[in-house]
């Protein structure tokens, strides 16, 4: 199965191919941006799909990450995957961006993982991983001290920009950072094509945002966090 995916949550717009019987990305782009999303992400999956040499009928499935990242940010890719998984008539599939931040993470020494996004007035989205990627508890919203508390005894890696926030509020040594600022559809692409526990479509909010998101654009599923 050939696996589309998409990311627009973080600071980049990035797309990939995954062929899950070759176990391999067949093409990929990443560019990171702050803004303009909207503008690049349709002419990206062109490029990638005709440097994969694949015709969007050969696709079994799209991918997104729904979340928490940027309200608009995540707008855009899940409507987009959402509108071309109809159009074509294939399922769609969402991954959290702290799940795709702690699969990308460089761990050797298998420690634990602390997936850390810089959400802005003192707080960070956090969760917890072993260091085969098994949640060590549900993804939150909260100061960056409450999440030192909550780490266990052993050494772990902190990943994401929210790492650095993290990493002043632990004991000294308890972290190695890795300070990446955004998920790569890549990796997106890899877990889509490799692990069925994924989630549905929806955008994964921990704090309220300050714009509605229409009523068309939530899919009519149950919500999973």
């Amino acid at each position: 199965m050939k696996i589309l995916a998409v990311d627009t949550a973080l600071p980049a717009c990035s797309v990939a191919i995954f062929d899950s019987c070759e176990d391999r990305i067949l093409a990929k782009k990443f560019e990171p941006m702050a803004t303009g999303h909207a503008e690049r992400l349709a002419p990206m999956v062109r490029e990638v799909m005709a440097a994969a040499n694949q015709d969007f009928a050969s696709l079994g499935r799209i991918a997104a990450t729904v979340g928490p990242g940027t309200f608009t940010g995540l707008r855009i890719g899940l409507s987009f995957a959402r509108g071309l998984a109809l159009a074509l008539g294939k399922p769609v599939v969402g991954l959290s961006t702290l799940r795709v931040l702690a699969a990308m993470t460089d761990n050797p020494n298998a420690f634990p993982i602390a997936a850390a996004i810089d959400a802005r007035r003192g707080n960070i989205y956090f969760q917890l991983f072993t260091s085969d990627l098994w949640p060590m508890g549900e993804p939150r919203i909260c100061s960056s001290a409450e999440a030192a508390e909550a780490l266990p005894e052993v050494r772990c890696i902190a990943v994401g920009s929210g790492a650095p926030l993290l990493s002043a509020a632990a004991e000294p040594h308890r972290l190695i950072s890795d300070w990446r600022l955004a998920t790569d559809a890549a990796t997106v692409a890899a877990i889509a094509g490799r692990d069925e526990n994924l989630l549905p479509p929806n955008p994964l909010y921990l704090r309220s945002h300050d714009a509605k998101p229409d009523a068309s654009f939530l899919p009519h599923v149950a919500h999973q966090g």
